[in-house]
């Protein structure tokens, strides 16, 4: 990404978590606690390095990056309190200084400028939709995306171990 994703909802100042499209990107927990901290989110500062996990800790159990799942949790301590924050989702200050999380719904995107361009689902993406549009998580009481990615990666060890079969065999 070559700029970060800075606008205004009314008079709230947001920022996006992930890149232009809200996915994974290795800069976004520095430039959500450059923007919590009050820092310029479009420069680097060394002040930003030794303070960032003071605001914004990764979150264990949804922390994938390279499956485009990243949550952190993020510290407002002005108002002593901590909003979990997803990839594609918007940070923001309300005019009284406090942090507030926007997920990219329709009211955001009709106020913020974003492409007009959809960018493609990936393939985990369109298996949580699909998952949720037939109820498949409602047996297991498990989320979708959960499943998407369980599934996902049940494909990978699949195609892996195909490989692994083929290369035995001497096949190409």
């Amino acid at each position: 990404m070559t700029e970060p994703i800075i606008n205004r909802f009314g008079d709230i100042v947001a920022v996006r978590y992930g890149d232009n499209e809200g996915l994974w990107d290795p800069q976004a927990p520095i430039r959500i606690a450059a923007f919590v901290l009050g820092f310029n989110v479009e420069e680097h500062t060394t002040a930003l390095n030794e303070r960032a996990f003071d605001v914004v800790h990764p979150i264990r159990e949804f922390w994938r990056p390279e499956l485009e799942v990243a949550d952190i949790e993020v510290s407002d301590q002005k108002a002593g309190v901590k909003i979990i924050v997803g990839l594609g989702d918007w940070v923001g200050r309300t005019k009284n200084g406090h942090l507030r999380a926007f997920t990219n719904n329709k009211i955001v995107e009709g106020s913020f400028p974003l492409s007009h361009e959809k960018p493609p689902l990936s393939f985990e993406r369109e298996l949580e939709t699909l998952i949720n549009k037939h109820s498949k998580e409602n047996d297991s009481n498990t989320p979708d995306y959960i499943l998407a990615n369980y599934l996902s990666g049940v494909l990978n060890v699949f195609n892996i171990t195909v490989n692994a079969r083929d290369k035995w065999q001497g096949k190409a």
